[in-house]
């Protein structure tokens, strides 16, 4: 299976969430790197244990975050990713919606790094609960 091949099999596990599956295609020692500015989890993670507890506190924070994959673009050991992502707040309850690029590198057919690139304001604005006026 080609890298290309890997990547869009890993977007399929994480959208049935088959966290198993996800983990079982990523090094153990991965490093995953969250948009800088995403609440409460952007920033570098590292292996197994800190994909999950990324994955765990974005779970805790929105419901129906969806990723949608659009364009594919692989060269050798690199893939790229293009798409779209939207959320809505569990604490706010507003949402955002924001296009991405994911950047994905593979040796030996696992994924030794990924990081993401997104509108980070869009996610911190829909995260922000409106606080009323001071009396």
């Amino acid at each position: 299976m080609g890298n290309v091949a890997i990547i869009k099999e890993l977007y399929e596990n994480f959208a049935r969430g088959n966290v198993p599956a996800v983990l079982g295609g990523l090094d153990p020692a991965i490093e995953w790197f969250e948009a800088e500015g995403y609440p409460n989890v952007g920033g570098r993670h590292t292996g197994h244990a800190g994909v999950l507890d990324a994955l765990t506190r974005v779970g805790a924070d929105w419901n129906q975050l969806t990723l949608k994959p659009e364009d594919f673009i692989g060269d050798g050991s690199l893939v790229i990713v293009l798409g779209a992502v939207s959320g809505t707040s569990r604490h706010s309850g507003k949402s955002f919606h924001s296009r991405f690029a994911h950047e994905w590198r593979l040796r030996d057919s696992l994924v030794t790094l990924w990081r993401a690139h997104l509108d980070t304001a869009l996610v911190q604005a829909a995260a922000k609960a409106d606080v009323p006026p001071a009396k």
